[in-house]
């Protein structure tokens, strides 16, 4: 994430020579670079909703939030009024993740940690 925003101006070099390429990934980078840091969350969140045993309620809830929630809220924003292209295409999955992440980490701190190792334990027997 560090990386990302603070080289914002260098990576696109890497991949193109045309400026206006640069300029507009140079714009966006800050949003790719938060959107890093929630994927990261997420990832820790799927993680411990799978060590509960409870890879069902991941899923609904990636599938709900990026269907549902995500993917319209990036196509609003870059075709829609705001018009902001390039840049909403990346907020739209960002908060998605963002989302993800708060639902998921809801959803452990409230679960019932003796249950997971009383059903852990039953599937061993």
């Amino acid at each position: 994430m560090v990386i990302l925003a603070s080289c914002k101006s260098y990576i696109p070099f890497i991949f193109s020579k045309d400026p206006d390429v640069w300029a507009i990934a140079a714009k966006v980078m800050p949003i790719v670079s938060a959107a890093q840091f929630f994927d990261a969350t997420t990832a820790l969140a799927n993680g411990l909703v799978r060590g509960l045993g409870r890879q069902s309620v991941g899923g609904w809830i990636n599938l709900a939030t990026y269907y549902i929630f995500a993917v319209p809220l990036a196509l609003f924003l870059a075709f829609g009024p705001p018009k902001l292209g390039l840049t909403g295409l990346w907020i739209g999955p960002c908060s998605g993740l963002a989302m993800i992440t708060f639902l998921e980490g809801a959803f452990v701190k409230w679960s019932s940690w003796q249950r997971a190792v009383d059903d852990a334990r039953s599937r061993e027997e």
